[in-house]
């Protein structure tokens, strides 16, 4: 079994250089975005000049900062160093080059694209963010120096940028600058807020420009909204008030740091104030940061009690109105021309600057908190504190304090969290001596206030504060009597016995405590786990304050809330998991601290053994996951918090075997984890668990992961350890077998059935007993007792039992002799009683179809077991429906079982065996059945057993062989799978009938039906529902080719290839190849990689890979390539095709190969031999995987092309001397080509060695370019032979192995064939389909498919090739020669879309010059632009066309093509006209063939009056316009 999160987990951050890139390549985009467009001149003051800025009161000169501006995209290395400081002053700004709006658009798709892959690369780490934590200043930093450079500019550039509409210059700055800070939000997602912002710049000088922008983004919404990009405003504000926070640190006085310019009374303690809490009521990211802000600045020492307390106050409001208002007012923003900057307004008093509401599409208001924080503002701040008329932040509206006794709570609980949220940082940052004069207020306001909320986030804000706010009631020092471990010595051999610390007993506790405690044990039964959570938090602060007995008196109030949830009559939880786990997790919480006093752990252990078996379901779903958790939670705090001396016997037993129970048959992956986390604690630190060590090694983090490897490989390795296996059996059958989910019972049954006889074979024949009797019969006891009831849980659990239990005993039959009756009769109860019409009668028939299977299976092999008639009879009847079934997994499980009836029957009742095969062949024969029936039979074929093959096997394979050859030919049972089950059947019959003979007429049928299966290309609403067909066809021809191959190397005789000639072969091969090369990718992929092994090397092929492939989802390509071989060095490939070119042309006889074959040697030219390994075997030495000799090499046959039309000579005549390549006979003799042959035994032919080195190059390639040895060494056996254990419907499973679906580089490779005389037409065929079909995007060495063909047809473009007639030619005629005869083959039959894959494909080899360009090809050309009517095809016959025009030199064939693009102007289809105008216009234009200006003005007017006339004159202007051109 393949474990997929194995790869995705972290150990480090290997994407550092990735990181590195990505983020110097935004920032400098930035840097040209931000700063060229904030300083645009149409946007600066007049008056302003270098570098002094408005936003500070007193001169900045000395505080500004050097700024780097990157001028190009390109430069994406340039980072701008931390300590270089520089002044960025408008007229250094302004002399940094502009970009165009195109650029600066190509600029910004860069940001949000890189901002994006940064977002999916760190995303990467959100579980283990500890690995960024050395990296956030590399992620951030740079970022920050932005946004500083930013902030620091003159108030007008920026202010014109965060006020840009859509359609401003400045706009793309203004997205630039929220995609940085979306950024940096993203790490801060990762890493946490307060890691994060330890990067940002903390000069004391940036607290004032901060302030600034923040009040100036609060007073400006954002203008407009952006069709390509989304409103990130958030990420702006949310970024800005994190960095605040971070300033407000600073230690000097903030009276000190601004002062109000206009002599006011508003400090910058004030305005920061107000700012932070504007942002407490909105429901974006910039309330927890604005609340981080208000919890530092209180934390101050120069913000004075008074001014905490009346904050305090307006919470307690807050908290007690709830959301009281419906709609908040609106305040009127203030107009451009009254505005200045840094928060000053020309307004009147009772006017205002500030809105509280947002962009509609990223923030939401509240309903009344917010409008409650401006009413109080005045309160809330200092009395004496008068507000100016041009103040900064101006006043709120006038209004009168609402009734919130009165008012309608709302649903909007905003206001709450943000004032929770500010609460809890004060309790969280602030330190005790702080808080002291504020904990009666605080009480009063969290604890007296009588308020409700539906948010679940409310709850969760509430039960923290309160825990927090009972730690700062409690007295500080820790009066807890702790439960330790003593420190022993190493050599101690008798230390002294633990004991906890006495009870404290002058303790004295505030009554509000018990208020708090009483209220988190009331949220700790809440409905949502975020408040369960923070409720158990809050519980384990306390107890560290609280003395143990006070501890004891909650942890037995808890396990009484535990205990009442569990219903001892049914030995189950039967209420909600909420209280349950809200109290496991409230004690975990508490023995983490070891605050649980010894005396108390039987109790607690008592009741985690009941939890940890917890499993509520409803609906279709478990609802006892989070409880089964919290359970394993509590068993690693008590194991790392006792001794082994406290922990009993009594309670170790149990709880390690609830733990191997859960670890292995949880359903949920997060609670077998947390099982083996807990048992691995329980093995390491107690000692005393039976087979410890081997426990954790056989189930630990990573093979528990897989649900099926749990279930089924590794119980079965826990079970021979023995100690656990009866548990594990009844845990099973209690809690799995008959669980609602069906792969669940399906894995419990298999799991069941290996663990009962886990040792059944082994040397002493072991059996698992209980008190002297096996446990198998106990299970099959059970399950004989349910499998009637009519539950569906409990019906199909039960025959998945039996099923797998049979199973088991299939070499000891006799041990189940008798109960063997009882099971046999079990099918014909489900068939008399019509069981099957129940719910779920499909799962039930395909489990009876699994059940008689291994009924017929053990009875066949078992001599003391037998069926009856009437049994038999009934099998067959319930089968013959299953194999008729609508559903497909249904007809595998009765063909399967057919098979082993077959068996049966043969022994016992022969004649009603063939009367049942018969009745098949005329069910598949027959026309009219339905097409459901005509696919289970054409599977059921497949069934038949070896006994049953000597007198029907030639008449069976001939109704399957015709069955693929017409099924598409009647509409009304045409079904693509039908086909498929017929090639699988076929299939299993050659495996069956291997040694016996076929007849002449049944080898010529399979070898056409085979080849007609290749090319097999119906397509439905399914997709191309032919690649099923295809897929199976070329596995049947890697079989038949492995039979070949094994019968040199073995000599082995197959008496079914003895009819098989070298022309079926080269037959068969082809048709390999041209699914090698056809363009859907998962097909391509396995074409390709069954024949880089089969002519690879050595290849082993089994007929059951398919059926399990199709069926069962089976990954053979792993054992395949594990047992192939590893290619060391390339293959010169060209080498090969000048020895066959040689062969060829001399008719050189091919070698005969013997039987034995070493390992393959091919000479390159350097001398250098190519040697192989196993895959599965590291190479000694590393090997250059550079090394590429076999493309883009110039041929030395390669001959100077003629000008004059070339002749295609016969075989009989002399050939050509510049066409035939040139050998002395001495030459040829000493080619040593025996060398070629010495591992390609299936062709006996000259071509073979050309075979052998592109299989043997893709493999080379495969494997150092994609890894492939370490993919196949880090799997085991066990992962690639694996699959499912019931049949499932798979359609089409990928080629697990990578590279070989690359299309570039098959094709590639196999243009090579173009040279071989067999293979060429369905190389230039399947170029045909890639080329002028569907669209490749994939690349290879950073070449594309079209690059590929072009760059190998240019460098062969003369090369002499041998025509399959057996003439000799140059590559670029036998080409256009084969276009030639395909584009007349497509259009006689009216092929019109293979007429456009040709049409298009000539158009490229024209368009490169690969081809010269016949008279013949335009004319006919011309003949389709006037008869044809399909759009796709005009189309490309038109760009067909102007191709030739541009590349024949001939005047003669430029006018026709000319005429006949002029043609298409007056064409019926709208588009076509539109499209041939303005490639006309571009044609005339750069016309040099002879017409004068004049004409070709006169022309270009007529072609105006073409496109526009409506009125059916057109044809006559067409012939004008002909004349005018003398065509």
């Amino acid at each position: 079994m393949e474990f997929d999160h194995v790869q995705h987990t972290l150990v480090c951050f290997s994407e550092n250089d990735e990181a590195t890139r990505l983020v110097r390549e935004l920032c400098s985009c930035a840097r040209n975005l931000v700063f060229h467009d904030a300083s645009s001149p149409s946007h600066s003051a007049p008056g302003s000049s270098g570098g002094s800025s408005v936003l500070d009161g007193e001169g900045s000169g000395n505080d500004s900062l050097q700024l780097s501006v990157a001028f190009t995209v390109d430069d994406t290395t340039q980072s701008v160093s931390e300590k270089t400081q520089c002044v960025a002053s408008a007229g250094s700004i302004a002399s940094v080059r502009s970009a165009t709006g195109s650029q600066s658009a190509k600029i910004l798709s860069s940001v949000v694209g890189v901002t994006t892959e940064l977002e999916v690369l760190t995303g990467r780490y959100m579980n283990s963010p500890h690995l960024l934590y050395p990296h956030i200043e590399g992620l951030v930093g740079e970022a920050f120096r932005i946004l500083r450079g930013f902030i620091e500019l003159p108030s007008e550039q920026w202010a014109a940028v965060v006020t840009s509409g859509p359609s401003d210059a400045q706009r793309l700055a203004l997205i630039t600058l929220e995609h940085m800070c979306y950024h940096i939000y993203n790490v801060s997602k990762v890493v946490g807020v307060r890691r994060l912002i330890a990067c940002a710049p903390n000069e004391v000088r940036l607290l004032v420009p901060v302030t600034f922008f923040i009040e100036f983004l609060q007073t400006h919404e954002r203008v407009g909204g952006d069709l390509k990009y989304e409103n990130k405003r958030w990420c702006m504000e949310y970024v800005f008030l994190a960095w605040l926070s971070l300033l407000v640190y600073t230690p000097f006085a903030l009276s000190s740091l601004w002062r109000n310019p206009d002599g006011g009374a508003t400090t910058l303690q004030v305005r920061l104030l107000r700012l932070a809490m504007h942002y407490l009521g909105l429901s974006t990211k910039a309330r927890d940061a604005a609340a981080i802000v208000l919890s530092t600045l209180f934390a101050r020492p120069d913000v004075s009690d008074a001014e905490v307390s009346r904050f305090m106050a307006h919470c307690a409001r807050t908290l007690n109105a709830g959301s009281s208002r419906a709609k908040p007012p609106l305040v009127k923003r203030a107009s451009p021309e009254k505005e200045t900057f840094g928060g000053a307004s020309s307004t009147s008093a009772g006017e205002s600057t500030l809105t509280t509401d947002r962009d509609h599409d990223q923030h939401t208001t509240t309903a009344g908190p917010v409008h409650d924080l401006f009413d109080d503002v005045d309160e809330l701040l200092s009395p004496q504190v008068s507000q100016p008329e041009e103040a900064p932040i101006p006043p709120p509206l006038d209004g009168e304090e609402p009734d919130v006794s009165s008012a309608p709570q709302s649903l909007n609980d905003h206001g709450q969290i943000g004032v929770l949220t500010v609460l809890k940082q004060m309790l969280k940052r602030m330190s005790r001596d702080d808080l002291a004069p504020h904990l009666t207020r605080l009480s009063s306001c969290i604890l007296d206030n009588p308020w409700l909320t539906t948010s679940s986030a409310c709850r969760k804000l509430r039960a923290a504060c309160i825990g927090r706010l009972a730690v700062h009631l409690l007295p500080s020092q820790s009066y807890s009597q702790r439960y330790r471990r003593r420190l022993r010595k190493l050599m101690e051999s008798a230390p002294d016995p633990e004991e906890p610390e006495p009870e404290v007993g002058n303790f004295v506790m505030d009554p509000r405590v018990e208020v708090v405690v009483e209220q988190l044990l009331g949220t700790l039964v809440d409905v949502d786990i975020r408040v369960r959570w923070a409720s158990a938090k809050s519980i384990g602060r306390i107890s560290v304050k609280l003395p143990m007995y006070l501890n004891d008196q909650i942890i037995d109030h808890v396990l009484q809330i535990v205990q009442s949830q569990y219903d001892a009559a049914r030995a189950a939880f039967t209420k909600g998991e909420a209280a349950v786990h809200g109290g496991c997790l409230a004690i975990a919480e508490i023995i983490r601290g070891g605050f649980l006093h010894p005396h108390m752990l039987a109790r607690v252990l008592n009741c985690v053994v009941l939890t940890l078996g917890f499993d509520v379901w409803r609906g279709k779903g478990s609802a006892g996951t989070a409880v089964r958790d919290a359970s394993c939670y509590i068993c690693w705090a008590i194991v790392r918090n006792f001794t082994s001396s406290l922990i009993q016997p009594s309670h170790l037993i149990p709880m390690s075997k609830a733990l191997v129970n859960m670890a292995l048959f949880d359903i949920s992956i997060n609670c077998r984890r947390a099982a083996c986390a807990a048992l691995q604690e329980l093995v390491g630190r107690v000692g005393n668990v039976a087979h410890g060590l081997d426990l954790i090694v056989m189930a630990d983090y990573y093979t528990v992961s897989n649900r099926r490897n749990a279930f089924v490989n590794v119980s079965y390795e826990v079970s021979k350890l023995g100690f656990y296996t009866l548990s594990m059996i009844d845990n099973v059958m209690k809690t799995k077998l008959h669980h609602p989910d069906l792969t669940t019972r399906q894995y419990a049954a298999v799991a069941l059935g290996r663990m009962a006889l886990a040792l059944v074979d082994s040397p002493n024949s072991q059996l698992v007993t209980r008190n002297g009797r096996p446990v198998y019969l106990e299970i099959v006891e059970h399950c004989l007792a349910t499998v009637a009831s009519t539950t569906l849980g409990m019906m199909h659990g039960s025959l998945c039992a039996l099923t797998q239990v049979l199973a088991g005993l299939l070499q000891h039959g006799d041990l189940i002799a008798d109960q063997f009756p009882s099971i046999s009769q079990v099918p014909v109860l489900f068939e008399r009683k019509r069981l099957f019409r129940l719910k779920g009668g499909i799962i039930i028939r395909q489990s009876v179809c699994s059940l008689i299977k291994y009924i017929c299976r053990i009875a066949h092999r078992t001599p003391s077991l037998s069926l009856s008639s009437d049994e038999l009879e009934v099998y067959t009847i319930i089968l013959k429906d299953g194999v008729r079934n609508f559903t497909i997994d249904v007809q595998v499980s009765a063909v399967e079982a057919m098979h082993d009836l077959f068996n049966v029957m043969c022994a016992t009742h022969a004649a009603k065996a063939t009367a049942l095969l018969q009745q098949i062949l005329r069910g598949i024969r027959s026309k009219t059945d339905h097409v459901a029936a005509r696919r289970g039979y054409a599977l059921a074929l497949g069934a038949i057993t070896e006994p049953m093959c000597a007198g029907n096997y030639e008449e069976v394979i001939g109704v399957l062989c015709e069955e693929v050859l017409t099924n598409l030919d009647y509409p009304d049972i045409r079904d693509a799978q039908t086909r498929q089950h017929s090639l699988i059947s076929l299939a299993s019959l050659m495996d069956l009938c291997v040694k016996l003979p076929l007849s002449c007429s049944l080898v010529e049928h399979l070898v056409s039906c085979l080849e007609h299966a290749c090319f097999d290309s119906e397509i439905d609403s399914r997709g191309d529902v032919g690649s099923w067909v295809r897929e199976v066809a070329i596995e049947i021809i890697a079989y038949i080719l492995h039979l070949k191959q094994s019968s040199v190397h073995l000599d082995a005789q197959y008496a079914l290839l003895e009819r098989v000639t070298p022309d079926h072969l080269v037959r068969l091969v082809n048709s390999l190849v041209g699914v090698c090369l056809e363009p859907l990718d998962h097909t391509r992929a396995r074409a390709t990689f069954l024949f880089s092994h089969i002519f690879g090397g050595a290849f082993r092929f089994n007929v059951e890979w398919i059926w399990n492939r199709v069926f069962y989802g089976a990954r053979y390509e792993f054992e395949v390539a594990r047992r192939g071989t590893f290619p060391v060095s390339c293959m010169d490939t060209l080498s090969a095709v000048e020895h066959v070119t040689r062969c060829l042309a001399h008719q050189d006889p091919p070698p005969q190969v013997n039987g034995s074959s070493g390992p393959f040697s091919i000479s390159e030219r350097g001398g250098a031999g190519s040697r192989r390994r196993p895959l599965g075997v590291r190479p000694s030495s590393d090997v250059d995987s550079d090394m590429d000799t076999d493309t883009d090499s110039d041929s030395s046959l390669s001959i100077d092309s003629d000008e004059s039309p070339r002749q295609f000579p016969t075989q009989e005549a002399p050939a050509d001397p510049q066409c035939v390549p040139q050998a002395t006979t001495a030459a040829a003799a000493s080619c040593c080509h025996e060398r070629f042959f010495e591992e390609c035994v299936i062709l006996a032919s000259h071509e073979a060695p050309v075979l052998s080195a592109i299989a043997h190059n893709i493999n080379w390639h495969v494997v150092h370019a994609f890894d492939l040895q370490e993919l196949l060494l880090t799997l085991t056996s066990e992962s690639m032979d694996s699959w499912d254990t019931t049949p499932r419907a798979q359609g089409n499973v990928s080629l697990r192995l990578p590279g070989y679906s690359l299309s570039p580089l098959c094709v590639e490779h196999f243009m090579w064939l173009l040279h071989l005389p067999s293979f060429s037409f369905v190389v230039v065929r399947a170029l045909f389909q890639v080329l002028g079909g569907m669209a490749v995007q994939q690349t290879w060495k950073q070449r594309s498919l079209e690059q590929v063909v072009t760059d190998f047809l240019r460098s062969q473009h003369n090369a002499p090739v041998r025509a399959p007639t057996g003439e000799w030619t140059q590559m670029h005629e036998l080409l256009l020669r084969y276009v030639m005869e395909v584009y007349r083959t497509a259009i006689k039959a009216k092929n019109a879309k293979l007429c456009t894959r040709v049409v298009g494909a000539a158009r490229l080899f024209v368009s490169h010059h690969l081809v010269d360009v016949p008279h013949e090809l335009v004319e006919l050309l011309a003949a389709e632009a006037r008869a044809a009517s399909n759009y796709p095809y005009l189309k490309g016959v038109f760009k067909c066309l102007q191709a030739a025009y541009e590349a024949t030199p001939e005047r003669r064939t430029a006018r026709v093509a000319l005429r006949s693009m002029l043609g298409f102007l007056c064409h019926q289809y709208p588009t076509l006209r539109s499209f041939a105008h303005a490639s006309m216009e571009a044609i005339l234009s750069n016309c040099d063939w002879g017409p004068s200006s004049d004409t070709l003005g006169a022309a270009l007017a007529m072609l105006q009056d073409c496109v526009a006339d409506k009125g059916g004159a057109c044809p006559v202007v067409m012939q004008r316009l002909l004349a005018l051109l003398k065509l």
